[in-house]
C-alpha cells in the first residue's frame, strides 16, 4: 500500500510540475508583447511629463489640443492615447506656411522637443504661420499592434490650409513590431500618401528618417545592445525601401537626414538604449530638416 501510495503521490507531483510549467510559458507568451509595448508608450510619455523643458519656441503660438483613443483590439496589446496639437500664430492668415508634422517617439520625446524645434528653426511665428503635431512612440509606416501612422492622420482635423506635411521614421517600429517587409512598406507608403492628401490636399508631402546609425556601445544591458546591434545591420537594407515608396508617391524624401548622427563615436547624441537621440541629438536633426525644407522652397 505504501508503495501505491509513493507512485501514486510521484504521478501527481510530475503532472503538478508539467502543469505549471504550462503555465508559466502561456503567461509568458501573453504578457511579454504587453510589457515590451508598453514599454515604449510610457518611455515617450514619461519624458513628455517629466522633462522641465522650457516651451520657448510655442510662446508666440495659440495653441489647441485633441486627444483620440485607439481601443484594445487584442487582450496583450495596449490602447493608444493619440494627442495633436495645432499652434498658431493669433495673426494667422490663410496662405502663411502652416506644417503638419507626424510620427514615432523620435518626434514625441522631450515633450515633442523635434517638432517645436523645426518650426522655430522655420521661423514659422515671425511668418504668421503655425504647425499641427501628431505623433506616438511605437508607430511606423505599417499596420502592427492595431496601430500606424494612419492613426496620427486620421486623429487630425481636414485642414485645406496646410501648406506642408513632414513625415518622420516609422523605420524602426516596421521593423521590430513585425518585421515588414519591402512590399508592405510600399503598400503602407501608399495607403499614407492617399490618406494625408485627402484630408490635407494643397500640401506638399516630405519624409525624412532619423537614423542611418546607431550606437550600441552606448547602451546601459545587454537586451538593448542586441536589439541595437541587428537594427544597425537592417539599416542599410531598409532604408532605401523608404526612398523607393516616396519616389513611387511623389513624397519628397529629405536625403541627408539619416546620416545626420552617422559620426556620434561616444555617447553624446544616444540614449541609453543606443537608439533614440539626446536632446542634442534631436536639435541636431530638428536644424538638418529645417535647413532642407528651406532649400526645396
Amino acid at each position: 500500500m505504501n508503495i501505491i501510495n509513493r507512485r501514486l503521490l510521484h504521478f501527481f507531483s510530475f503532472i503538478s510540475g508539467i502543469l505549471a510549467a504550462v503555465f508559466i510559458s502561456a503567461a509568458v507568451f501573453c504578457c511579454v508583447p504587453a510589457y515590451c509595448d508598453t514599454l515604449l508608450d510610457i518611455d515617450a510619455e514619461t519624458l513628455d511629463a517629466s522633462d522641465d523643458l522650457s516651451d520657448e519656441s510655442s510662446s508666440a503660438f495659440e495653441t489647441i489640443e485633441s486627444t483620440t483613443d485607439i481601443p484594445v483590439i487584442k487582450k496583450i496589446y495596449r490602447a493608444a492615447r493619440i494627442t495633436y496639437k495645432l499652434r498658431k500664430s493669433p495673426e494667422y492668415t490663410p496662405g502663411a506656411p502652416l506644417y503638419v508634422m507626424i510620427g514615432d517617439s523620435y518626434m514625441a520625446q522631450y515633450n515633442s522637443l523635434l517638432p517645436k524645434t523645426i518650426a522655430e528653426k522655420l521661423k514659422l511665428s515671425e511668418a504668421k504661420g503655425g504647425y499641427y503635431s501628431c505623433c506616438h512612440s511605437g508607430f511606423g509606416l505599417a499596420r502592427q499592434n492595431n496601430r500606424s501612422f494612419l492613426d496620427l492622420i486620421d486623429a487630425l482635423p481636414s485642414d485645406p490650409n496646410v501648406t506642408h506635411v513632414l513625415i518622420f521614421g516609422g523605420v524602426y517600429n516596421d521593423w521590430k513590431y513585425g518585421n515588414a517587409d519591402r512590399s508592405e512598406v510600399e503598400s503602407a507608403m501608399n495607403a499614407l500618401a492617399e490618406r494625408t492628401r485627402k484630408k490635407f490636399p494643397n500640401a506638399k508631402l516630405m519624409y525624412a528618417i532619423g537614423n542611418w546609425h546607431v550606437n550600441p556601445g552606448c547602451c546601459t544591458d545587454e537586451r538593448s545592445k542586441l536589439s541595437a546591434s541587428k537594427y544597425q545591420k537592417q539599416l542599410r537594407t531598409r532604408i532605401p525601401w523608404y526612398k523607393e515608396a516616396c519616389r513611387k508617391n511623389h513624397i519628397r524624401y529629405l536625403s541627408g537626414v539619416e546620416k545626420t548622427l552617422r559620426k556620434a563615436k561616444n555617447c553624446s547624441y544616444f540614449r541609453a538604449d543606443g537608439h533614440h537621440p539626446t536632446r542634442e541629438a534631436t536639435k541636431k536633426l530638428a536644424a538638418k530638416i529645417a535647413k532642407l525644407i528651406k532649400k526645396q522652397k
